[in-house]
């Protein structure tokens, strides 16, 4: 008999951040208010569909597919990257056609990395997210970082939501301000904000970090909470990230290195624009060192 049965506590794991704070509600989820207002009203009415959420790696693709099999309900079937090829999809569509199990009333197909299947595994979802073979009562859910390897005709049959790369800085700094609290992180807190900036809109990223922080490694910008608000801007900081620097310094190393980069792009476009002029002096400059004196 297991513990929940006969009544005994039941054992917590430790788990990362990243784990323990999953969202498992569409409105849990910070950011993102076009997707959850269309899923929200999605779930509280069901109807097999074929979506498709498309955005940059850590914006909660996989998990707002699993917030929807939690509030349809429906019963889950995941299908992980690289797995999808014809026989896959053959299995997995013939288990739809049975009715699902305990209280769930629908199927939700999960389809990760859907840029990475087969070429006959995506023409084989054509027939089965229309009306020539689709299951009864099924969900699909496609999730993707790039849409350049999709057919447009399989695109044509899904419903794209575009998931943001650019979360609210905002709420993104006072979700990781609450977690910081919750877990007793000290007196020794973050610059949340530069974090956020730092990770360009992954909150996987950023809880990360955060965890990092938690366990000991100080994190850019660590200012006591017994310092004084005045006090503060004294410290030396990134003028574009607001992370703590060394002294005489104006920018962080991950910052400094961004500006670099950007300086030689630009200067790389500059040097094509200006090719055949810079040569045309060379030349003439080399003309005038070859020159005899008088």
């Amino acid at each position: 008999m297991s513990n929940v049965m006969s009544g005994a506590p039941t054992l917590e794991f430790p788990q990362s951040l990243a784990d323990k704070y999953l969202p498992k509600r569409i409105d849990d989820f910070v950011g993102l208010q076009g997707p959850k207002t269309v899923l929200s009203k999605f779930v509280a009415n069901p109807y097999p569909s074929a979506w498709l959420f498309v955005g940059p790696s850590g914006t909660g693709k996989p998990t707002m597919a699993l917030a929807m099999a939690e509030q349809i309900p429906a019963e889950l079937r995941h299908v992980p990257s690289r797995d999808c090829n014809l026989q896959t999809v053959q299995d997995v569509t013939y288990h739809c056609h049975f009715f699902p199990w305990a209280v769930k009333k629908m199927h939700l197909v999960l389809v990760d990395e859907a840029n990475e299947m087969t070429p006959p595994a995506q023409d084989a979802w054509l027939s089965k997210l229309d009306a020539t073979d689709r299951p009864p009562n099924t969900v699909f859910v496609f999730t993707c970082n790039e849409t350049y390897r999709l057919a447009d005709r399989f695109q044509s049959r899904c419903r794209v939501l575009r998931f943001a790369e650019e979360q609210p800085e905002a709420e993104v700094a006072a979700m990781l301000q609450k977690i910081w609290t919750l877990e007793n992180g000290g007196s020794l807190a973050p610059n949340f904000n530069a974090i956020v900036r730092e990770s360009s809109g992954n909150i996987r990223s950023s809880l990360m970090k955060l965890e990092l922080a938690l366990l000991g490694l100080r994190p850019p910008g660590c200012i006591p909470e017994s310092v004084p608000q005045g006090k503060q801007s004294a410290q030396p900081s990134c003028e574009t990230c607001g992370a703590v620097v060394l002294p005489r310094r104006r920018f962080c190393d991950p910052c400094y290195s961004k500006r670099t980069a950007m300086k030689r792009c630009v200067n790389t476009r500059k040097g094509d624009l200006h090719e055949v002029p810079r040569q045309q002096r060379r030349q003439d400059y080399g003309r005038k060192a070859c020159r005899p004196t008088q």
